[in-house]
């Protein structure tokens, strides 16, 4: 009776399987901060929230039920492709050259496709096109449906675009499966020379600023996103941008460092400009001094020194060689 007591006890301090499940995502999460700034979210209407991406100011997703989901959408694509092959289509998922995905680049800026297409029953014959898969909830779904991806889904659509611009591809296939029934729909995307170059100039020129760009009205979409129940759902970066949320440290979200059209970055703090590989980037040193344009604060410089404090609205005084000497 005693063991079956101690056994019982050790098993109520156990986390549940659901609890297990989510943590091996969160403890098998990877760094996913990219190099460049992608082609994905360059539709988004926010160029702050693309630059705070792109300068690494937050800290990603964290959350497993979130990871599990991006997860899908990535196995989901393999399905895809297998549909998509057994209409005689001929998809190439990979560059066959290099085994890797298919990219466009454009100094910082640029994406990686699902891939390429050729034999498209609406599209018949030896012209290839774009391939794009994605996943949608059945509210998202149902409008996509009736609007079609370009109105419905801009980030996807502008996304399209910038691939057909760097590939010289006349169209995309844009594929998308509703998670609730699993209905598949299927659009054909034509290239739109003008939106494109808008979009490959938005990318190039927001990864070359100093600045954050303007934030936008707090109480409207995309900082805060508001249900018919009334329920709001906020930016990612709706803290950092409205609140008193810092920036994560790294050589990105630094006063000193510099982006360049080759796509290179240097650190400009002292008598010698210092390249910086990705690597080194990524953590940032004991000088680390925020870029104050990202700080929802009132900076104060230290007489004559690089040293700098900020203050927001509320009072909060937030010294960052603090998180330097914490690192």
């Amino acid at each position: 009776r005693l063991m079956t007591k101690n056994f019982k006890e050790i098993l109520s301090d156990k986390p549940s399987t659901l609890s297990q499940i989510y943590t091996q995502y969160e403890s098998n999460r990877e760094d996913n901060r990219r190099s460049h700034l992608g082609a994905s979210g360059i539709g988004h209407k926010c160029s702050r929230k693309i630059f705070n991406d792109f300068r690494w100011a937050g800290y990603g997703i964290t959350d497993g039920r979130v990871l599990r989901l991006l997860e899908r959408g990535q196995k989901e694509e393999e399905w895809v492709v297998d549909d998509l092959r057994s209409t005689g289509m001929t998809v190439l998922d990979v560059d066959p050259d290099t085994g890797s995905q298919i990219r466009v680049k454009w100094g910082h800026f640029g994406g990686s496709c699902d891939g390429v297409v050729q034999n498209v029953s609406e599209r018949p014959g030896e012209e290839w096109g774009v391939f794009e898969c994605k996943t949608s909830n059945l509210k998202g779904f149902t409008r996509l449906k009736k609007m079609k991806v370009k109105k419905a889904k801009p980030e996807h659509y502008a996304q399209m675009q910038v691939y057909m611009l760097g590939l010289g591809l006349s169209f995309a296939i844009y594929v998308s499966v509703c998670k609730d029934n699993d209905e598949i729909h299927i659009e054909l995307v034509d290239y739109d020379e003008k939106h494109a170059v808008k979009m490959r100039d938005k990318g190039v020129d927001i990864s070359l600023m100093d600045e954050s760009p303007d934030r936008m009205p707090e109480q409207y979409a995309p900082c805060m996103l508001t249900s018919k129940e009334g329920k709001q759902y906020p930016c990612d970066y709706f803290g950092l941008c409205h609140g008193n949320d810092k920036p994560r440290k790294s050589c990105r979200t630094c006063i000193y460092v510099t982006p360049h059209a080759d796509a290179s970055w240097t650190c400009d703090k002292g008598d010698v400009t210092m390249p910086l590989a990705d690597s080194e980037q990524r953590e940032g040193c004991g000088s680390w001094t925020p870029n104050p344009t990202m700080v929802n604060a009132q900076p104060s410089f230290k007489g004559d020194s690089d040293e700098i404090t900020f203050q927001f609205s509320d009072g909060e005084v937030w010294d960052p060689k603090e998180d330097n000497n914490e690192n």
